[in-house]
């Protein structure tokens, strides 16, 4: 596997040297340092890597709660630039990062501790990390999280990320809600989908036929207006 290093890292290599030389240079991150030797010819370059774990890392993670980690475990988080500031964040923003692998898992998929906030402001507060990251990798939005904690819901994770691939929006939930449909996520989806907006919706409560959300599909589909329901 590969990752993109600044060349900034590379303590003690020159540009210079990357076009026909003999090297040695330190990559110095939170977990350890990696020391790199080998030769480069012509900007490509192959050589071997040793590492030393730094103990005040191991320290940190056990303060925190967390299994101190083996020497191949360290490497590996090395190797990543895994950052002590980013696992204390998430620690503090989240319940669903109890363990290292947890912490790891929501890091690889770009998960800070911003949407983690975002969740627990949502009342998402009791999360797996692979839930967590089932939401992020979906896009779910803090305005459809918002959407449905203003509009009374209590969403699962799953609910989120169907509602958020059919692009239903935390505006939409609100204006169903407010024109008085207290619908499920199934029938949101539904009504999203066949493109009823909250006018008929609204219409239909105030002609008092209160239609459910499924025959408000079908009577958008059939042409039915806001105005032909109130007349």
């Amino acid at each position: 596997s590969s990752d993109d290093v600044d060349f900034s890292e590379l303590r003690g290599l020159d540009r210079s040297q990357t076009f026909g030389s003999k090297v040695l240079f330190q990559i110095h991150r939170d977990a350890g340092t990696l020391y790199c030797t080998g030769a480069f010819a012509l900007g490509f370059g192959d050589g071997a890597v040793s590492f030393q774990p730094d103990a005040r890392f191991v320290d940190a993670l056990r303060g925190l709660g967390y299994a101190p980690p083996d020497r191949d475990r360290l490497f590996h988080l090395a190797v990543s630039n895994l950052r002590l500031s980013y696992i204390r964040e998430v620690h503090d923003a989240c319940n669903c990062a109890g363990t290292l692998d947890s912490v790891v898992e929501l890091a690889d998929h770009g998960v800070d501790a911003g949407y983690l906030r975002t969740l627990r402001r949502s009342g998402m507060t009791d999360l797996t990390s692979r839930e967590v990251v089932m939401l992020r990798d979906h896009g779910v939005s803090e305005d459809l999280l918002a959407g449905a904690r203003d509009a009374g819901y209590t969403l699962r994770p799953d609910d989120f990320v169907r509602l958020q691939d059919h692009g239903v929006s935390g505006r939409y939930v609100r204006q169903v809600k407010e024109a008085g449909l207290r619908a499920s996520a199934e029938e949101l989806i539904a009504l999203h989908d066949h493109g009823v907006d909250a006018s008929l919706v609204r219409a239909s409560r105030e002609s008092g036929l209160n239609a459910p959300a499924e025959w408000l599909s079908k009577m958008h589909d059939h042409g039915g207006s806001p105005q032909f329901v109130l007349d």
